[in-house]
């Protein structure tokens, strides 16, 4: 409604440096939670808006290059970001033990630390600028409502919400690496394993998007993910080294692209909102989803929880052709 995105991503950024440093400096509980809601602020404010910026800048037909390319840079970072704080943790500070003044000190330094990158993020926003169009565009949004919205978004919003009432937290997945035998560095070089196959294939398969259609993709993704979320469930110890990698390739061929998809479907005028609405949306499935998963841990057992995800993701992606009305072949 403002015509402005630019705004929204700076204060975005700004909010979240300073999230980091404040955790190091944080001395009770208050302190720490006040620090985590200044970050989680600063994610909620620039997200949607950075997502519009993106969909702004490049034509419809490269919006799968273009989310993969950020979701794949976006991972890059926050990887070898914790490689080089982890790095400068053992050269610098030779492991010091908890609960020592050592450690305590150690902490302080590498929260300040990893506040100095968010800095220079919020700096380069500063050069940022909204299109000229833009403020015309999305002045004609006041009148808009949730109803204006076409068919194709809500088709999209309501299967993207339906799985990820089924994408619980990774967490689960390093818990179940280490339920299963795997040792602390183990679950480590798994995860960091992930990290590195979902970095390297969300550009090229947001660009096979942009080629074969973004359900295809989607429907590869969310299969994908059903059989590998089936392999937490009853695969033994040695198989969690092939897991983690394979699902890095699902978040590889989804994450960028479903806000592709969205942007694919939103209309110019509420393309903002229409991401908004997207993030709101599965985020809070998200929350449901961890809060389900977790009760079956508890409850039954650790399969359990993955089964459940795994007959989700299954479910969503065959809806994909059965929701699929003859108006709305799109890709």
């Amino acid at each position: 409604r403002t015509g402005r995105r630019v705004p929204f991503v700076q204060w975005g950024y700004f909010l979240s440096a300073w999230g980091k440093p404040l955790l190091g400096v944080a001395t009770l509980w208050p302190g720490v939670l006040a620090a985590r809601c200044l970050d989680r602020l600063g994610k909620g404010l620039r997200t949607t808006a950075r997502d519009a910026i993106i969909a702004d800048a490049v034509e419809p037909s490269q919006y799968g290059k273009a989310y993969g390319l950020h979701t794949g840079m976006d991972t890059a970072g926050a990887f070898f970001g914790v490689l080089l704080l982890a790095a400068l943790w053992v050269i610098a500070f030779r492991q010091p033990l908890p609960n020592t003044p050592a450690f305590d000190r150690a902490c302080v330094i590498l929260f300040l630390a990893a506040g100095i990158p968010g800095l220079i993020s919020w700096a380069l926003t500063l050069g940022l600028k909204d299109p000229p169009h833009l403020q015309k565009v999305d002045s004609a949004a006041k009148s808009l409502s949730t109803l204006s919205l076409p068919p194709a978004y809500w088709r999209a919003l309501g299967l993207s919400t339906l799985f990820a009432l089924a994408n619980s937290s990774d967490t689960l997945l390093i818990l179940r690496a280490n339920n299963v035998g795997l040792g602390f560095l183990e679950v480590l070089a798994c995860y960091a394993l992930y990290n590195v196959v979902f970095t390297l294939s969300s550009y090229p398969l947001g660009v096979l998007s942009d080629r074969l259609g973004r359900w295809r993709l989607m429907g590869f993704g969310w299969l994908f993910y059903g059989f590998v979320y089936l392999g937490f469930a009853i695969a033994p110890k040695p198989v969690m080294w092939l897991l983690f990698p394979l699902y890095g390739i699902y978040i590889g061929a989804t994450q960028g692209v479903a806000k592709a998809l969205v942007a694919d479907h939103a209309p110019e005028e509420s393309k903002g909102f229409a991401l908004g609405l997207f993030h709101m949306a599965t985020g809070v499935a998200t929350i449901g989803a961890s809060a389900i998963a977790g009760w079956l841990w508890d409850a039954y057992q650790p399969s359990a929880a993955f089964l459940f995800g795994s007959g989700l993701a299954f479910a969503s992606a065959i809806l994909i052709p059965l929701t699929r009305a003859k108006k709305l072949q799109t890709s």
